[in-house]
């Protein structure tokens, strides 16, 4: 209810309290403004609750109520394999019948005088399928009788996974889960057409396709003198030459242990017909191709008797430990030995540039901690210079 007084053409609101206000000096106007109460609805949904969420909207606002010829939309999310049967909207009027209320096909309806009732039934519908994702191929699931792509079936239905390996890979398994259960549950093959059917449960699945690499004989192993090798597979399991097979695009590690005075020289993976090579990593790895394999391990011997000169300039003195003993000309050093280089400069004087080169080519040898490397196949040249302190 408003009262308002008009004064040089301008309306001016009066304060009303309750329905009380102070008269002021002017003429007022009062206008009540009447709305109609709302009414309740009550929301049933059969022939559970759990069946399905509801939500009633009136004027874009979430409501139990409404005013009589307001719009109300229902909004329903039905629960996991189940759907919409029917919705009825009814009052009883005051002679105690019971009407029924219009509801639209975008589910609205228009408040009626007297409060209503909602009644939603619901049905057994289709249940979600979700597809896993997968690599080294791909998969689509269809309904067993029109092949259309489906992510919903209903229970007892059949359903079809038709499966798509990447070159040089096929289908190791396919299964599914129910709802939040890891259980696997088979799903076999057809063998008409090659594609996997089940039957689709009261719940939803998951489904899952794992592929893996075609297989491919490791055929044989050679190792020359001076050391051991074994080849493992992608879990460390020891594969037997001749027998094994292994699938394409896994790891395959050869593991070589030199005898004492040798090391490694290579590894080689061909295929036995010819023609065709692997890439063997630096440790010894490398990844299955898509063919038949044999594996090459060479040993050789490591290069004894080298030599280790000093180069000192004058300012100081220096020592040479091999593996840290004392260093022997008569027997030299031999090739993988550590060699430590203690240099000590004379009083005043300080270690300028410390080098260590090959004697045949001058190649420069890494120097690990300013004093220590690792010794080559052949000869080296230490070299120190000083320079004068302060």
């Amino acid at each position: 209810m408003k009262a308002i007084y008009t004064y040089n053409g301008e309306d001016t609101e009066v304060k009303i309290t309750g329905n009380n206000f102070t008269m002021p000096a002017y003429a007022v106007k009062v206008k009540a403004e009447f709305e109609r109460p709302k009414l309740e609805i009550t929301t049933k949904v059969e022939p559970s609750a759990s069946d399905a969420n509801v939500s009633l909207y009136s004027d874009s606002q979430l409501a139990s109520e409404a005013a009589p010829g307001a719009t109300v939309l229902i909004k329903i999310t039905p629960a996991d394999g189940k759907q919409v049967k029917s919705i009825k909207v009814t009052y009883v009027d005051n002679n105690g019948d019971t009407q029924e209320v219009p509801v639209t096909s975008d589910r609205t309806f228009v408040m009626p005088e007297y409060k209503v009732t909602l009644t939603i039934e619901m049905k057994d519908g289709k249940f979600n399928i979700n597809s896993a994702s997968t690599v080294n191929g791909t998969f689509i699931i269809e309904d067993a009788t029109l092949g259309k792509v489906i992510d919903k079936a209903e229970k007892g239905e059949e359903v079809h996974v038709k499966t798509n390996p990447a070159n040089g890979y096929h289908v190791k398994e396919v299964y599914y889960t129910i709802g939040s259960d890891s259980t696997h549950n088979t799903i076999n093959q057809v063998e008409a057409n090659k594609d996997y059917k089940f039957t689709m449960p009261g719940k939803q699945v998951t489904v899952y396709v794992v592929f893996e690499g075609n297989k491919f004989l490791f055929d044989s192993i050679t190792v020359s003198a001076g050391g051991t090798a074994k080849v493992l597979d992608a879990e460390g399991t020891e594969l037997v030459a001749g027998t094994d097979k292994i699938p394409v695009g896994s790891t395959v590690t050869v593991s070589c242990k030199p005898d004492a005075g040798y090391k490694l020289d290579s590894i080689e993976v061909s295929n036995p017909g010819g023609g065709k090579h692997a890439t063997v990593n630096a440790d010894g790895t490398f990844i299955m191709p898509d063919f038949q394999i044999k594996i090459t391990v060479t040993f050789k011997a490591l290069v004894t008797n080298l030599n280790v000169n000093k180069n000192i300039v004058d300012y100081g003195t220096a020592e040479i430990l091999v593996n840290g003993n004392p260093y022997d000309p008569s027997t030299g050093a031999t090739e993988g030995d550590t060699i430590t280089v203690n240099v000590t400069p004379l009083n005043g004087y300080a270690i300028d540039e410390f080098t260590v080169v090959t004697i045949s080519d001058n190649k420069p040898v890494t120097v690990i901690n300013g004093n220590t490397f690792i010794m080559p196949f052949e000869d080296v040249r230490v070299k120190v210079t000083f320079k004068q302190e302060g």
